[in-house]
């Protein structure tokens, strides 16, 4: 292939200008008249670029073939028009979203730069594999990549492997690989579903660099998850990595990992959630057993049509222990030696403090019963709920949207619980009919703080009296000795603890700036160690609540500020008191009243 070939083959595609002509296409057709249509803009394709009709789809004509502007004219357009093709209910089963062509070059870049220079740039072509190839976005940027370090698009092309289940996507692969480069050798694709069979077609001394996006089957909706026979298969296959509700993408992962040389690279698309997921932990121990993270790929937005945030985390079997890069909205940032897990290069991206933790001694878990309650609980008050008679009432039902740091807002704010709105909510355990479900919550009346879930930074309300109860999801911290109520309300309501909650959970909240609270992890938030600083903490959370509870929120957030400066020393971190302090002021929520 001479170089004009190659640069005409290899297009900057206007991805507004496909958009608009995709609009063009029928989306409910049959695999017969997609075929046929498909077949028709090869022709269209292998005619503008002066080349044969590749043999991979029927050489055809169609009308709308010739709608087709000379500059979409290109090896890259097959693939969406494919996925425009399909069925609205095929595409969402089987995950189907097809990669831009900016992501797929922008992620084998990265993935290219972490293989050894003795393969990347050597005699013999890296053999690349895309585990659920769809139609080829990942193959075509890959053999483009290896084309432009010098090696021969010929050969390049026989070097290709991909597996897909949809055998129509796999002839989308193989022509407009074959448009690409049409006197080369043929990619090697197979039929294959990856996650239940081993692909034949691979070779024996392994694959040098995986790379694609495989389909996101979410197992919360009933038309994606998985049938109480695959979830046997996978189980059997991937072990305890294959329980709860870890998407399919995530065993991809897996998968192809048993597949890589010694020397070789996977970067895959996944969603964000992966990387903080309590689901998916399981997963993330499997996958660290056995390769390395290196560097992190994060989307800027708007890349994909899915509604679904996505990264592609890249992994080796090298040396490296640690993920140092993270590659964000055209940046490349260092993570600091301290960072830690898969999710702390997204939490870098979003913004958040990465500080290292000072030892102290032991958690929180050795100090306080945590708990929280799930949907028995919600929906076992729900008739029980009633409007307080005075300001004695027990029994004061507070959910998230009550809480500010420090600050409980019940009987100042509308409260919405269970599809009604309420101003001074208790709840009426007499009334309650399950018995296990008013136990549990006459449990809770103790003296103990509450925690908001899915806020900008931890909220906590403190509880002297054990008056209040925790509306799910809002979590209850219970100290076994509540001389340390303030302590831990200290602890918990710190901006180092929000930095390190925002680091664990990046990903997992309802958006980015969410940190998603979950029991385990309040119950693994390390202790101060050193003790004068913390018991100044306690006094300004104990301060903090007074003025807040008489009006004063001048002073509140006066006292905030002491707190946070008193427990940024008591952790060890003084050297990111500043960083820390203006990242969680920003997102501290001070409702007009307070202001």
């Amino acid at each position: 292939m001479g170089p004009d070939r190659l640069r005409k083959a290899d297009p900057v595609v206007d991805r507004d200008q496909l958009r608009q002509w995709l609009t063009l296409l029928p989306t409910t057709a049959s695999s017969t008249e997609a075929i046929d249509l498909l077949g028709a803009l090869a022709s269209r394709i292998a005619e503008s670029l002066r080349t044969r009709h590749p043999d991979a789809l029927p050489a055809t004509s169609h009308p709308l073939a010739r709608t087709l502007p000379d500059e979409l004219a290109v090896p890259d357009i097959l693939g969406p028009a494919w996925e425009t093709l399909m069925a609205s209910d095929d595409r969402r089963q089987l995950g189907a979203h097809f990669t831009p062509q900016r992501v797929a070059d922008d992620i084998v870049g990265i993935a290219c730069q972490l293989l050894p220079t003795a393969v990347r740039d050597g005699s013999q072509v890296p053999v690349v594999w895309d585990p659920t190839c769809g139609g080829g976005a990942f193959l075509l940027s890959a053999a483009r990549a290896l084309a432009a370090r010098g090696h021969d698009p010929a050969a390049v092309i026989g070097s290709m492997y991909g597996t897909d289940i949809d055998p129509v996507a796999l002839q989308v692969a193989g022509a407009t690989l074959q448009l690409w480069a049409p006197h080369g050798e043929r990619p090697v694709l197979a039929s294959t579903d990856v996650l239940v069979d081993v692909p034949a077609s691979l070779p024996a001394s392994g694959v040098d660099l995986v790379v694609g996006n495989p389909p996101f089957l979410s197992q919360l909706t009933t038309d994606t998850a998985r049938s109480v026979e695959r979830r046997a298969k996978l189980l059997e296959r991937f072990g305890p990595a294959a329980r709860g509700y870890v998407d399919d993408a995530g065993l991809v992962l897996l998968a192809a990992l048993e597949h890589v040389s010694e020397h070789g690279v996977v970067a895959l698309v996944l969603p964000q959630s992966i990387l903080g997921a309590s689901d998916a932990q399981a997963l993330r121990s499997q996958v660290d057993s056995i390769a390395h993270l290196q560097a992190l790929w994060i989307e800027s937005g708007g890349a994909f049509e899915a509604a679904v945030d996505v990264v592609a985390p890249v992994f080796s079997h090298s040396t490296s222990t640690a993920m140092t890069m993270v590659h964000h909205d055209g940046r490349e940032l260092v993570l600091p030696e301290s960072a830690h897990g898969w999710a702390a290069g997204l939490a870098l991206a979003q913004g958040v403090p990465q500080v290292p933790l000072g030892s102290g001694a032991g958690t929180i878990r050795q100090l306080a019963d945590i708990t929280a309650g799930f949907r028995q609980h919600f929906y076992g008050i729900a008739d029980a709920v009633r409007e307080a008679e005075d300001d004695d009432d027990p029994n004061r039902l507070v959910t998230s949207g009550a809480i500010e740091p420090l600050w409980n807002r019940w009987g100042m704010a509308h409260i919405k619980f269970a599809g009604n709105r309420w101003h001074r909510p208790v709840v009426d355990l007499d009334r309650v009919e399950d018995a296990d479900v008013a136990g549990w919550f006459r449990d809770r009346r103790v003296p103990k703080l509450l925690i908001a879930s899915q806020t900008p930074v931890p909220e906590v309300v403190v509880d002297p009296g054990g008056v209040l109860l925790p509306s799910v999801p809002v979590i209850s911290v219970e100290p076994h000795d509540p001389h340390d109520l303030w302590r831990l309300a200290a602890i918990l309501s710190s901006p180092v603890v929000a930095a390190m909650l925002a680091t664990q959970s990046a990903g997992t909240g309802l958006s980015t700036r969410a940190i998603r609270v979950r029991a385990s992890d309040l119950a693994a938030v390390p202790l101060p160690a050193d003790e004068q600083a913390w018991n100044d903490g306690a006094v300004a959370a104990e301060q903090a609540h007074a003025a807040a509870h008489a009006g004063h929120h001048g002073e509140r957030q006066q006292h905030l500020r002491a707190l946070a400066a008193a427990m940024a020393t008591a952790f060890g971190c003084t050297a990111h008191a500043d960083e820390l302090m203006a990242w969680w002021w920003e997102r501290i929520r001070f409702p007009a009243e307070a202001s």
